[in-house]
């Protein structure tokens, strides 16, 4: 195994972050683009603790080859993303930088570590089951493209607003990323609206439209509510791209999304626990 050394993240600067964990992604299922604002909202959003994440270095010439991003709510940990350099790939590295937050994470008292992996990535997948991480559930995506929109009154409320909807009436034990401490630390340009009752959060582009909460109070369901603001929805926010991260547990809102024109996206993703 070739020669490296881990160190905390919190000693690099984001565009330093944000070059290593691109670099960690090159040529991979989903590559990640060199963004330190996209980086800075993930560190803000999903908790992720630079002084727990790891960044592993070649030895002798200080290049950064690997990432490991640690999130932390909680009694819980996840492993928000972990990237190798392509020239570091299948030499243990992967195998060393996951040891080491693990054993970091066991350390701090923590109780689970929880992470997400690509369906269909059996490599990574094989790695994490041979620490004893267990998978828990599916998590699907869904686009739709242009979707029907109907000229229907909305109310646009405050994220507050809609973040007390969605800790009211939302699923619990929802995955880390769609929990109401993720959404609660989501800001403008995201936007928030109502519609019957039914409350939805959506992140807002020109190009594009990513909805990250749907909710419906439960005396209310069966009515074809989410389905009539996810239309009048599309119709205020005429973006050529709607999309659903695959964050969704395969269990919830399929039929929803579907009568309001979504497929499900090709990539899906298993979410794995490890019981510390």
């Amino acid at each position: 195994m070739s020669a490296f050394r881990l160190e905390a993240a919190h000693l690099y600067s984001l565009p330093q972050l944000s070059s290593a964990f691109a670099r960690g992604f090159e040529g991979y299922f989903v590559p990640v683009a060199d963004d330190p604002q996209a980086l800075s909202t993930r560190l803000r959003t999903e908790q992720i603790d630079l002084f727990s994440s790891r960044v592993a270095l070649a030895e002798g010439d200080d290049l950064p080859v690997g990432t490991a991003l640690i999130a932390r709510r909680g009694e819980a940990s996840r492993l928000a993303g972990m990237g190798i350099a392509p020239g570091w790939r299948s030499r243990k590295l992967g195998a060393a930088l996951l040891d080491c937050v693990i054993a970091e994470a066991r350390a701090r008292g923590e109780k689970r570590m929880l992470l997400e992996v690509i369906e269909g990535n059996d490599p990574a997948v094989r790695l994490y089951r041979s620490r004893g991480f267990e998978v828990t559930r599916r998590l699907l995506g869904y686009q739709a493209e242009h979707p029907a929109g109907e000229d229907t009154p909305l109310e646009e409320i405050s994220l507050e607003a809609a973040l007390e909807a969605v800790t009211r009436w939302g699923e619990r034990d929802l995955p880390w990323q769609l929990a109401p401490a993720t959404l609660a630390a989501l800001t403008p340009p995201a936007r928030a609206y109502r519609l019957e009752g039914a409350v939805a959060l959506l992140s807002v582009s020109p190009q594009s439209v990513a909805l990250r909460a749907l909710v419906v109070p439960p005396e209310l369901r069966g009515q074809g509510r989410a389905t009539r603001l996810l239309r009048a929805l599309a119709f205020r926010h005429a973006a050529p791209v709607w999309a659903v991260p695959a964050i969704v547990p395969e269990t919830l809102g399929a039929a929803t999304l579907a009568r309001a024109g979504f497929r499900v996206y090709s990539l899906s993703q298993l979410e794995m626990c490890l019981e510390l």
